[in-house]
């Protein structure tokens, strides 16, 4: 694993290769890690109402909140799926069983066949769980096999951005 820059190493920020300011990005959206919790949603909601277009979940959310944020929230109801809005290819995985194979098989095939042919700019990959490290897959060949398919669509000039559902706000560079 990549050793984790403290706030004082990095600046205090991490430096967008892409050079967008929220001001001039197109559009702000959260990411989030999902949860029950009548709290989390209120937040979730807040955030929607104070200029978020979007709220990304890579974990599991309630229906109320699903109903209640409508189109505005993605994901977060398990599974694994896939969708294009304009240069980004949205893909969600379901590693909740600590890997792909364990929580679904089936998804292997189907992500492999979703990740060939023609792809927009950005792939942007969310799971409720860690790919790597303690927390990770439990079949460390599996979890490898992941990341190349990921570093592959690098390769072709792609920016790939993975989410992972964790209690730490944290952020993880990979080549």
């Amino acid at each position: 694993a990549l050793p984790t820059l403290t706030p004082e190493e990095s600046g205090g920020q991490v430096a967008d290769p892409l050079r967008k300011t929220p001001a001039n990005a197109s559009g702000q959206w959260l990411v989030h890690g999902g949860g029950d919790d009548s709290t989390v949603q209120q937040q979730l909601l807040r955030q929607l109402q104070n200029g978020y277009q979007s709220v990304y979940v890579t974990g599991s959310v309630s229906a109320d909140l699903r109903s209640q944020a409508g189109n505005r929230l993605v994901g977060g109801n398990g599974g694994y799926s896939a969708n294009q809005s304009g240069q980004q290819l949205i893909i969600h995985l379901d590693n909740s069983q600590d890997g792909l194979r364990k929580t679904n098989f089936q998804q292997w095939p189907w992500l492999m066949n979703t990740l060939k042919g023609s792809l927009p700019e950005q792939v942007l990959i969310f799971l409720p769980k860690p790919i790597w490290g303690p927390k990770g897959f439990s079949d460390e060949l599996e979890a490898d096999l992941l990341g190349e398919q990921f570093r592959k669509l690098a390769d072709q000039g792609k920016q790939v951005f993975v989410f992972q559902g964790n209690s730490n706000t944290e952020v993880e560079l990979r080549d």
